[in-house]
């Protein structure tokens, strides 16, 4: 829109060059911004869809049906193959298609589009490659070929220009596909986990901020920030892109450059998430003074919990302890006038952290806690621990004695176990793995490599949450540390799980494993695509089902959640979320296998829920360090469900995980122009609609809003707007 309106420029069509795939919300996305088509050049390695899996002209639908034409070029240099030219920006010379043997060479690329069954006359033939713009020399590759050749006919075109024609012809000849092309390149980013996790967590804290900036401009005076979080945007944007600054692997990034490393190089790359995150923090801090000098207080210390996501929340709140809090203090909701139970935990080297249940915080609003001196709430009763087990309402889960993985997660309302006894690896196991290479793309296994001299511990025990502590070791390789973790009031099971590793040059590859006791209950086979599975993912912009919602050939090793994923039957099932790990493996540990399905007849993982989280592993060939090791943080939750789970469930469960409420602190008593101690600014119904996002529009006129419905129904939103002194119109 803004090259349109600033430059007339009207864009029709987009290409994706050199990755291998892309989300499934892409096509919604960009039919809704009049794109209507892509030129898709895969690289081809790490993908299927070279092989013939996939068709070469197609339709391709989104979550909600809305539709792009795509081209989907065998190679994204595969134009090199057929031209010859001097390359302007590296002087050298491309060797392609020489002129006196042209008719034989091109017509070895006809004839591979004529035996698919392409009916069409016209080829689109992708001329690019790495970092290289347009160049003049191809109007001179085409004009002499053209004098030379009577058929077939070179001409530059533009990507609309091409499609146009084709859409003239035969349009009803065109397949219709649905799904999305999970990109076989997702794994390289596990090649320094700390930098994937800033980046993951980055990503959701960014607009979270923004909506609270947003509303500070709204009704507290505060600046609009546009350029700001533009930049912060562009910064992120450059650490997911995936070759900026770095393109060694013979690099160490823990050795500098002056001694044959790449240490500079990496810490610039990972800059750039760094400053998103950094500028993040900034903005909130500034944004909630704005927010915060606005709510009227009497106590000497308020605690202002702010929820920037647009549903009502009930959840735990982790903060640092006020400096200037009172020995004992005692915890008030301000809105019920109740005493609110509390732990403080102590961890060596990090402030004290206060903990507790903050109770039905308003959407994109505030409630207010007091503290003030007195004893501490009693609570109600604290999960018990006996031994290898823990135990609350809700949950009792046991360890096995020799790792210390979970032996039982059993259900007590639902009185199932959701532990796969036979599963491969034990429940939050780590699982350390050795590689020989082979080829580039094959690997031999050498070995596992099992946990060892397991040690388990009582952990925390109050009226908030009880949990148990594992340790131990993978040889001289790593240690660990697991924190189990049930809840008095909650639902729900947290793992927070610390590794500290050396780093390892041979190849390797480390998970955590979860085997789901959730087989499924269909029996169905994939060849005539009418199969099902258990398994959901949240993907950006739809709910993706595993094989069924893919393209043809995408790649199945590797997925990620974006915010959760569901093994769910119809009687019950699971949500699983994770903070700092984005990639996930499916019904076992399928790296490097490059799967045309899942669920193939000899062996369908998807029947089985067995869920492995892909942590970090070093078998890329470019753009990643050769070796990592460091302390790395990696933070799981999951709820279980009966048969009344909806995808609302698991949208509330998965954004609350990774968006957890803001805590600010408010010193003295103040008279803002906010008396209410709880107070909602927006809502949006019904359930199924969220506000994805809240921004300044870039002209400073006005807000925008970004809608999500999750739940994949036609819906009307409903958007109550309550700011004090501002007018609101579409």
């Amino acid at each position: 829109e803004r090259l349109s309106r600033e430059f007339g420029i009207h864009l029709e069509g987009a290409i994706l060059d050199d990755v291998n795939g892309f989300t499934w919300g892409l096509p919604e996305v960009m039919a809704k911004a009049g794109l209507r088509y892509l030129v898709m050049g895969s690289n081809g390695d790490r993908d299927n869809m070279q092989n013939g899996n996939a068709p070469t002209l197609f339709y391709l639908a989104g979550p909600d049906g809305s539709e792009i034409l795509v081209w989907r070029s065998i190679q994204y240099v595969e134009g090199f193959d057929l031209l010859t030219f001097d390359d302007p920006y590296t002087g050298r010379n491309v060797k392609g298609v020489n002129m006196q043997e042209g008719e034989k060479s091109i017509a070895r690329y006809f004839d591979r589009h004529e035996r698919s069954g392409y009916p069409f006359d016209a080829i689109a033939l992708q001329v690019a490659s790495d970092f290289t713009p347009p160049f003049k020399q191809l109007s001179e590759v085409a004009r002499a070929w053209n004098a030379q050749w009577a058929y077939p006919k070179l001409r530059l075109s533009t990507i609309p220009e091409f499609f146009h024609y084709i859409e003239t012809q035969k349009k009803d000849c065109i397949p219709h596909l649905r799904g999305g092309a999970p990109d076989g390149w997702v794994d390289l980013q596990l090649g320094e986990a700390n930098s994937v996790a800033l980046g993951r967590q980055t990503e959701n804290y960014l607009p979270d901020v923004e909506r609270l900036s947003t509303l500070a401009s709204l009704v507290a005076g505060g600046p609009g920030r546009q350029d700001d979080f533009l930049k912060a945007y562009n910064e992120l944007l450059m650490w997911e892109e995936h070759t900026i600054e770095w393109y060694d692997i013979r690099a160490d990034i823990y050795v500098d450059e002056s001694l044959g490393g790449g240490k500079q190089h990496w810490a610039e790359k990972v800059g750039h998430a760094q400053y998103a995150h950094d500028a993040a923090q900034q903005i909130e801090k500034e944004c909630a003074v704005d927010l915060c000098r606005n709510i009227q207080t009497a106590a000497p210390l308020t605690l202002a919990v702010w929820n920037q996501l647009s549903w009502q929340r009930s959840e735990i709140v982790r903060t640092p302890v006020p400096p200037r809090s009172p020995h004992p203090f005692r915890l008030t909701d301000a809105a019920s006038g109740k005493d609110v139970a509390y732990q403080i935990e102590k961890r060596e080297g990090v402030p004290d952290t206060l903990i507790f249940l903050a109770e039905k915080v308003p959407s994109l609003g505030y409630k207010t806690f007091r503290v003030e001196s007195g004893a501490p709430a009693a609570g109600g009763n604290a999960p018990a621990i006996s031994g290898l087990n823990l135990e609350n309402e809700f949950y009792k889960v046991s360890l096995s004695e020799k790792d210390g993985t979970v032996s039982s997660l059993m259900d007590k309302q639902l009185k199932r176990e959701f532990v796969d006894c036979h599963g491969e690896h034990g429940f939050n196991g780590l699982v350390y793995r050795l590689q020989e290479r082979l080829t580039e793309r094959e690997y031999k296994q050498l070995g596992e490599i099992p946990m060892q001299d397991v040690q388990i511990v009582k952990g925390a025990s109050g009226p908030v949450y009880s949990s148990l502590k594992i340790s131990g070791h993978v040889e001289y390789l790593c240690k660990f540390e697991h924190e189990i973790i049930l809840y008095s009031q909650l639902k729900r099971v947290d793992f927070i799980n610390r590794i500290m590793k050396k780093p390892g040059y041979p190849k390797e590859t480390v998970h955590y494993a979860f085997p789901f006791a959730i087989p499924t209950d269909y029996h169905f086979w994939v060849d005539n695509m009418a199969h099902q599975n258990t398994y959901k993912i949240d993907v950006p912009g739809g709910v993706m089902r595993p094989d069924l919602d893919q393209i043809p050939g995408s790649i199945r090793d590797n997925y990620v959640a974006r915010h959760w994923l569901s093994i769910s039957r119809e009687d019950y099932g699971t949500v699983w979320s994770s903070v700092d790990a984005p990639v996930v493996q499916l019904g076992g540990i399928q790296t490097d296998k490059y799967l045309p399905w899942l669920t193939m007849q000899d062996d369908n993982w998807l029947a089985r829920g067995w869920l492995y989280s892909f942590l970090m592993h070093n078998h890329w060939v470019v753009d990643v360090p050769i070796a990592q090791g460091g302390d790395y943080l990696f933070r799981y939750s999951l709820m279980t469900h009966g048969s009344d789970w909806c995808y609302n469930d698991a949208h509330h469960f998965g954004w609350s995980n990774l968006s957890p409420l803001r805590v600010f602190t408010v010193e003295g008593a103040q008279g803002g122009k906010w008396p209410e101690a709880a107070r909602s600014f927006l809502e949006a119904s019904p359930e199924n609609v969220y506000l994805a996002g809240f921004k300044t529009a870039e002209d400073g006129k006005g807000v925008i809003l970004r809608l999500y419905q999750g739940a994949g129904l036609a819906t009307n939103a409903v958007i109550n707007f309550k700011l004090p002194g501002v007018s609101v119109k579409s």
